[in-house]
């Protein structure tokens, strides 16, 4: 065994690659509270640790090398995601085939939506349908795509009265006074960071080279319409693919924004 193997249990050592761990071991809980001990100290640094205190942690709280590689996994402070890498991340579900075009046009209208600052958005199932490239009595169209980014944990979906004060607040205030003018019962999309989805869902999270454009207020947002060209080339479906979700329509059967929402 070469001196860095002995040093690293965590990362490559004999012992490491030599566990058949059939489970936690008793001490892995102890060891994982006095890990995030070590952890929360002012000057902690991992890589020194796993050079040259890894190996006397195992020995002192009774763990295998993999046992402390996966706390050391576990423990690591988890940054949260943009609305940027939100969208990467639903695009690299679609090229797994876990969401179809509709569910990558969806998300491109919330995206256009939400800010950084804020998870949430409200935009009316006729808005979604119409920045989406369909006809705004699209309801099936607009249904599906929610319904897969729902599916993978992409968004959760509450009741306006349910938001922070804040949010809440915006969305009730009248138009005139400069919020929303929707009601308590209207339906509101929350953006899930992308590192909390299914598992399984996420395997990686490519963030995309793009220029950030100034935050702005959710209610002031002016998008354009989607278009195919949006999309990468390596996600999306075929062209004929694209027309036909584009040209599916059903008939609107007149009820109203948030009878659709809860719909």
């Amino acid at each position: 065994m070469t001196a860095a193997a002995k040093k690293n249990p965590a990362h490559g050592s004999s012992r490491a690659q030599g566990d058949n761990i059939k489970g936690q071991s008793a001490n892995y809980t102890q060891a994982q509270e006095a890990f995030k001990s070590l952890r929360s100290q002012p000057g902690f640094d991992e890589r020194d640790f796993e050079a040259w205190e890894s190996d006397r942690f195992c020995q002192q709280n009774g763990i295998s090398g993999s046992e402390l590689a996966e706390i050391i996994r576990n423990t690591r402070p988890k940054k949260a995601t943009t609305r940027f890498e939100w969208l990467a991340a639903v695009t690299e579900a679609a090229g797994r085939g876990t969401v179809t075009l509709k569910g990558v046009l969806v998300a491109n209208v919330l995206f256009q939506h939400f800010n950084d600052s804020s998870p949430y958005a409200w935009p009316s199932w006729k808005t979604i349908a119409r920045l989406a490239g369909w006809s705004e009595t699209n309801r099936q169209g607009v249904a599906e795509g929610l319904k897969q980014l729902s599916d993978i944990g992409a968004i959760t979906r509450i009741a306006a009265r349910d938001c922070p004060e804040a949010i809440t607040a915006k969305i009730l205030t009248p138009k005139t006074k400069g919020g929303s003018g929707r009601d308590a019962r209207s339906v509101v999309f929350k953006r899930v960071d992308a590192l909390e989805w299914k598992k399984g869902d996420v395997s990686m999270i490519h963030v995309h080279t793009c220029v950030r454009e100034p935050e702005t207020l959710n209610h002031k947002v002016q998008p354009q319409p989607a278009t195919q060209g949006f999309l990468s080339s390596t996600t999306v479906p075929s062209s004929e693919a694209y027309k036909t979700a584009a040209t599916s329509q059903i008939r609107d059967d007149g009820e109203d924004e948030r009878r659709q929402a809860y719909g």
